[in-house]
């Protein structure tokens, strides 16, 4: 099976995920650049994709640059079912809410990157 093509990763994609995110219907995508950072072989299971985006969270609003990665599954794996999407939502959340009580002089209390989209339909898992 062919892995997923970086152009499905459209300005649109990412003016929804960041809308939601963001909580900003007006959010306006400006550009993405995107580029594959798993090379083929490395990951059996996913294509990593780090992306730029330029955006606005309102038409007057400042234009913003975030940095962003993109995992997509390969359809093999997404048609088997993972449970990635209850882990970025809930799972891991939950784990830094409570490490988040913890005295500061244990160090860093972050697991994992925030989650703004992940997405399960048709076969495909992102």
């Amino acid at each position: 099976m062919e892995p997923p093509q970086k152009s499905e990763y459209t300005a649109e994609y990412f003016q929804k995920a960041l809308a939601k995110a963001y909580h900003s219907e007006k959010l306006h995508v400006e550009s993405t650049r995107i580029e594959a950072v798993s090379q083929n072989g490395e990951n059996f299971c996913s294509v990593i994709y780090r992306a730029v985006v330029e955006f606005r969270k309102t038409a007057d609003a400042p234009l913003e640059t975030g940095r962003y990665i993109v995992k997509d599954l390969l359809p093999v794996v997404a048609e088997l079912g993972t449970n990635e999407k209850a882990m970025f939502e809930e799972l891991l959340p939950a784990m830094g809410a409570i490490l988040q009580k913890a005295p500061p002089s244990l160090g860093e209390h972050k697991l994992s990157a925030d989650c703004l989209l992940a997405e399960t339909a048709n076969g495909k898992e992102v």
